[in-house]
């Protein structure tokens, strides 16, 4: 990293001289990523260098005001893309998802206590929990479902690729996300993208990617993710309205949509440097 910062140091800045630095929203929060930032914008500043920072969500770039005083001020977003083309599939099982890393941040027990309550007024109900995570963690998880006997009702299917991951989107009415912090919402333009209505925390991150005519936001805790999810399940109107306007968001994002943007960011800086 700092090899790629200083490249040149010794000589004048030309005006077409580039740099990116990627930083992960996750990386982010890290002690060691503030240090690297400030340390480039102390650079670019004694180079005559403007800083640029590109964010894929409106949260993320209001939190990214916190770096001006780095040199980091001219904050763009750029629309996130998608790996598979969207299909929205009208045809759904009775099944709700949850997908993602088995972590604590991403609390996938809260889905469980959540599909616990949901299966109450719906026994009929089933739910896919996918990914992958440390191995006690998920034995805990586990151990929960079994201990409100919902053994039988809930499949972990650890982590699958990409052809599976879309097939059992497509299959699912809802998914549940009950993430207590998210850098963009993937998982639910993922899930719009096949028809399936996101139902998630209240959280920086998913704001961006979930609003009232693409899913429901709710607040973070377990009954009210449930009753999100109830209120779907007993209005499939209301739910195939919210799949429809999903999936049309989710047709925005996509690599050439991502390219025309970040090429619009560079066309301008470049537009702006002396020959």
């Amino acid at each position: 990293f700092w090899r790629a910062m200083t490249r040149g140091a010794s000589g004048s800045f030309s005006g077409r001289e580039l740099l990116f630095i990627a930083v992960d929203e996750t990386f982010r929060r890290q002690g060691m990523a503030l240090r690297l930032m400030e340390a480039a914008g102390a650079e670019f500043r004694r180079r005559g260098i403007p800083a640029y920072e590109l964010s894929v969500s409106a949260d993320n770039a209001a939190a990214l005001a916190a770096y001006r005083k780095m040199g980091f001020e001219k904050i763009t977003i750029i629309r996130a893309g998608l790996d598979f083309k969207p299909k929205l599939t009208p045809k759904k099982q009775n099944q709700i998802i949850f997908l993602g890393r088995l972590t604590k941040n991403k609390r996938p027990e809260d889905a469980i206590l959540a599909f616990k309550k949901i299966r109450e007024l719906f026994p009929s109900s089933k739910m896919i929990i996918v990914g992958n995570g440390k191995d006690y963690y998920v034995n805990f998880l586990k151990k929960l479902a079994k201990s409100f006997r919902l053994g039988k009702s809930i499949k972990f299917t650890g982590y699958v690729g990409d052809v599976t991951k879309i097939k059992l989107l497509s299959q699912s009415r809802i998914i549940l996300i009950p993430s207590v912090r998210e850098g963009w919402g993937l998982v639910a333009i993922e899930a719009m993208s096949q028809g399936t209505v996101p139902v998630a925390y209240n959280v920086p991150g998913l704001k961006d990617a979930i609003n009232n005519q693409t899913g429901i936001l709710t607040d973070p805790n377990p009954l009210s993710l449930a009753d999100a999810a109830i209120k779907l399940l007993q209005d499939e109107k209301l739910r195939s309205k919210l799949a429809q306007n999903g999936y049309h968001f989710a047709r925005k994002s996509s690599w050439e949509n991502t390219y025309l943007d970040f090429k619009k960011v560079l066309d301008g800086i470049l537009s702006k440097a002396p020959d």
